[in-house]
């Protein structure tokens, strides 16, 4: 699995290649987060159309509860709360807001989808939050 950070105007740009692997997924949220940080940006848009291979419900369900304790975390550390939004196939997104479920149990405010430009006019709504 290929991660790239590239810091655009508004929002933090990851996109992510490769053959998908649960542990290395996991493992790049922390990076995901210090970029954000270094580049004082508060939106972040993870690009995972070319991602192959499948993560399940379940995959989905733990993958985000733990990006939500992250965030939780860091916004107690003082950061302003992100928007995400992820965009990708089926494979990786679900098309009945399960996602945004299970990121709403930490506060953290995602939206999926598969397409693009959708994901980049959600992303453009989205208000800079201060940090609580």
């Amino acid at each position: 699995m290929n991660i790239e950070y590239e810091a655009r105007d508004q929002y933090l740009y990851v996109k992510v290649t490769g053959e998908f692997v649960f542990r290395e997924a996991q493992d790049s949220v922390p990076e995901g987060f210090r970029r954000c940080i270094e580049h004082n940006l508060k939106k972040v848009l993870v690009d995972l159309r070319e991602l192959r291979g499948e993560n399940s419900r379940p995959g989905r369900y733990f993958y985000l509860d733990g990006i939500g304790e992250l965030h939780d975390e860091y916004v107690k550390a003082g950061y302003a709360p992100l928007s995400v939004v992820y965009v990708g196939s089926s494979e990786f997104v679900s098309d009945d807001k399960y996602e945004e479920t299970v990121a709403g149990l930490h506060a953290l405010n995602i939206k999926t989808t598969a397409d693009m430009n959708e994901g980049l006019e959600w992303l453009n709504a989205r208000q800079d939050q201060p940090a609580r």
